[in-house]
């Protein structure tokens, strides 16, 4: 599967009129847009380089993490990574941003632009069910073994 070819035919499906782009310096296609959830701007970015025959789909949250509160954040993207059915990754970067990560190995793979629908969807919800508490330990003195409690009291 063409990783440009994948991307135009998402922009298709979610009807945006809107063209992908090449990065010659890297051999990369890319699409990068705006994406709303519960009214706050997420950035999203969808690349392939054409080699690898792989799709990455990026969402990074519209905050970022506190540089004291790094170890908590990453507690937590773990516990959620590992107990929530999302189809990619929470991730916290050197640069402190909060990224909804999902790498997809397309080489052979017979895979149409409703799976990237889905990819973002699952990005979207990660974000959006876990917003306040991602806020929570991003942004204030709470730690992660005061948010697990929460996620402990939520399966009571």
């Amino acid at each position: 599967m063409d990783s440009k070819k994948l991307i135009e035919e998402f922009l298709e499906l979610m009807e945006w009129d809107e063209k992908v782009e090449y990065d010659s310096e890297i051999g990369q296609y890319f699409y990068s847009t705006r994406y709303i959830i519960d009214g706050q701007t997420c950035d999203l970015l969808l690349k392939g380089l054409p080699e690898e025959q792989y799709l990455a789909l990026y969402l990074t949250a519209p905050i970022k993490v506190k540089e004291d509160k790094l170890a908590d954040a990453c507690l937590l993207f773990n516990f959620i990574n590992a107990n929530f059915r999302h189809s990619g990754c929470l991730t916290v970067d050197d640069d402190y941003e909060i990224t909804f990560k999902n790498i997809l190995d397309i080489e052979d793979a017979r895979i149409d632009a409703a799976f990237v629908v889905n990819m973002l969807a699952s990005a979207a919800g990660c974000l959006k069910v876990h917003s306040e508490r991602i806020a929570a330990v991003a942004l204030t003195p709470m730690t992660y073994e005061e948010l697990r409690k929460e996620y402990d009291k939520d399966d009571e």
